[in-house]
């Protein structure tokens, strides 16, 4: 768990599938009609500058990359 996030109560810091992830917990009630996440960096398979789990097609990192931390992010 990322320290920055531990004690606040208002979100869920989780980790699936080795991609981490945020959740506000307030949102959580309502998980039957909306899925909401935000990332983190860790998890993805990005290297160089864009280490890890770069979600940005206009950068220079490998389409490729970019598409299979998409699908990572779509499976946790």
């Amino acid at each position: 768990m990322d320290s920055r996030f531990a004690s606040n109560k208002n979100i869920t810091y989780k980790t699936k599938n080795h991609v981490e992830f945020i959740q506000f917990n307030n949102l959580l009630k309502y998980e039957n009609i909306i899925t909401h996440c935000f990332t983190t960096r860790r998890g993805g398979v990005s290297k160089g500058e864009y280490d890890s789990l770069n979600m940005a097609f206009n950068k220079t990192d490998d389409r490729r990359n970019v598409e299979e931390n998409y699908r990572r992010v779509a499976d946790a």
